[in-house]
């Protein structure tokens, strides 16, 4: 069986990271993250 996993807001992913969100939006925009959607800025 798999296992659902737990989508995270990308606020979260910056302040459990410490990565600013613009980065995290630039790794995106290059295809470095597999992202499962995305709302405007």
């Amino acid at each position: 069986m798999l296992t659902q996993e737990k989508l995270k807001l990308i606020g979260a992913i910056a302040s459990e990271s410490g990565i600013p969100i613009r980065t995290i939006r630039y790794y995106d925009d290059l295809g470095l993250l597999k992202t499962n959607g995305r709302t405007d800025y």
